[in-house]
């Protein structure tokens, strides 16, 4: 099967004053279309460097990132923001949900910034928070919710657009368990029924084991590659 992600000998460094630090150093991955990737790592070693990278948030120092055959040092900051918007979900530790707004108009809101407010639309976001387990709760605020509720919401709003990859990064590092596990077992679903590709940044085995295969980095280097049991 053919690679949807791939990054050749891509480093990332960052100036601290005099001192050059190297996030990523040489990575080389593929990722093929419908994999569940989990990438792991000690705090430091490169893991939310690379899902930046991955996710067009930042541009790499050296190497090349194909997303969809796309070489992403090639293109304008206006087609990065496309590929953000219409090919990737995020989902991120912290929720990032607007305190103003309802479970609806942050699950929303991709498709209202992307000028897509058709009836179709709304109907997909009702959709994906309902199949999220949120279908009940479209009116509440975050303020109103638990941390499990809004990272419910956030998974939501990570699929609104129907995106063809979704980059978690720590996605159950504010959760208790058993939300954890739910927010992974959807993750799961996201992927064997609707053949999403996922790529998670976790510091956590257990977590990291519903990827179908696991990447550990040190100091920015690739240094284990093992199928998941």
């Amino acid at each position: 099967m053919k690679a949807q992600v791939t990054l050749e000998n891509v480093a990332k460094c960052y100036t601290k004053g005099t001192m050059e630090i190297r996030a990523l150093d040489g990575v080389s991955i593929d990722v093929k279309r419908g994999e569940f990737v989990s990438i792991m790592g000690a705090s430091g070693s490169g893991k939310s460097t690379l899902l930046h990278l991955i996710g067009a948030l930042d541009r790499s120092t050296a190497g090349e990132i194909y997303l969809e055959g796309k070489a992403l040092s090639s293109l304008s900051d206006d087609a990065l923001s496309d590929i953000r918007r219409e090919r990737i979900g995020f989902i991120f530790q912290q929720f990032n949900l607007l305190p103003t707004l309802t479970s609806f108009e942050n699950a929303a809101l991709p498709t209202l910034l992307a000028g897509r407010a058709r009836r179709e639309d709304r109907e997909r976001v009702r959709e994906m928070l309902a199949a999220v387990g949120m279908g009940d709760r479209l009116d509440h605020k975050p303020e109103e919710l638990s941390g499990g509720q809004m990272q419910r919401v956030a998974i939501a709003r990570a699929l609104s657009m129907q995106p063809a990859i979704i980059l978690a990064d720590e996605p159950t590092g504010n959760l208790d368990s058993k939300m954890g596990e739910e927010t992974l077992a959807i993750l799961k679903e996201c992927q064997e029924s609707y053949g999403q590709t996922i790529i998670m940044v976790t510091h956590d085995a257990k977590a990291a084991a519903y990827g179908d295969r696991i990447i550990t980095l040190k100091d920015g280097k690739v240094v284990e590659e093992l199928e998941a049991i």
